[in-house]
């Protein structure tokens, strides 16, 4: 009997080692992918549309300082500020400026991305976290051993990827390739309006804060999108730049840098039509540094160009 629960023991041990070496490994390629490591001074944060605008080196060495890039597919306000939360928590020092990517429906409780939330199991171990995890869909029996088994919290492909992609040192490539202009002209086109879901605006307003709490700069970033979407209400399209705008009025360190105005129309730059095309995130990545040069210069007429 001594011998069987002293065998139990040794593998116990041995399944512990493996969980604990290889979450370890996982979680250090994710957090490089995402720039968690990185202790950066800018840090850029959105959806898709920013993976696709900003391309993060190239933005590195413009402006000569570290950047990095957290950002997910259908992240909504909600998902983006428990983002934000994980970012804060893992960094020795705030990044000095977080660029935060703004659009017409921002503010909607609109399902963007089925069972987002399973790709913050690796950071469930923060309370706030875990309470996200449940507020979004998760069962007992799914959230519960991921509490005790790390290797369970990447059990999906895109984790893994991420991980492989964060010890290459790779990026997801640029989209290649120009806007079908006949099938815009075919396409049926939802009129978009701009509304304000009272639950979002109070997450919108946490992120608010919690940015400026940590003393970062914020930069709302009007990314691109053809200008089918925007003349199917220009009225509400105009009245959400007023509602960025406002905060920008109340916190001289809040900016709104719309670079929609200048590219909607050309039609060349974009992939399909919400993302740009490799053309189009350099124009934009190239825009960005020039106004982040200006933003990095502290109140004494230095550049901060380090922690």
């Amino acid at each position: 009997m001594k011998l069987l629960i002293k065998k139990i023991l040794i593998m116990l041990l041995i399944l512990l080692f493996i969980d604990t070496l290889v979450s370890s490994l996982l979680i250090t390629g994710i957090n490089r992918y995402s720039g968690i490591n990185k202790n950066a001074l800018v840090l850029c944060t959105g959806t898709s549309r920013t993976i696709r605008a900003i391309d993060e080196k190239m933005l590195e060495q413009g402006l000569g300082v570290s950047v990095a890039q957290y950002a997910h597919h259908g992240a909504t306000v909600y998902d983006r500020l428990q983002m934000l939360k994980i970012y804060y928590k893992e960094q020795v020092q705030p990044p000095r400026i977080v660029v935060y990517e703004i659009e017409m429906s921002m503010l909607q409780d609109i399902k963007r991305s089925q069972n987002l939330y399973a790709r913050f199991y690796p950071y469930v171990y923060y309370k706030d976290i875990l309470e996200y995890i449940i507020i979004s869909g998760a069962k007992w029996d799914e959230y519960v051993p991921r509490l005790f088994l790390k290797m369970m919290r990447y059990n999906d492909s895109w984790l893994i990827k991420c991980s492989i992609l964060g010890y290459t040192n790779s990026k997801q490539k640029p989209l290649r390739g120009k806007v079908d202009l006949d099938a815009i002209q075919n396409e049926h086109v939802v009129k978009l309006s701009w509304q304000i879901d009272p639950k979002y605006l109070l997450y919108f307003e946490e992120t608010i804060r919690l940015i400026r709490s940590n003393n970062s700069k914020l930069i709302f970033l009007y990314i691109p999108v053809i200008n089918i979407y925007n003349n199917s209400d220009r009225i509400n399209h105009d009245q959400m730049l007023m509602f960025f705008k406002k905060y920008a009025v109340i916190d001289k360190d809040i900016i709104v840098l719309d670079y929609n105005k200048n590219y909607e129309g050309k039609y060349e730059l974009f992939h399909d039509l919400v993302h740009l095309n490799e053309e189009g995130r350099d124009k934009v990545t190239n825009d960005l540094i020039f106004d982040l040069k200006n933003a990095l210069v502290d109140p004494s007429g230095s550049t901060l160009s380090s922690h």
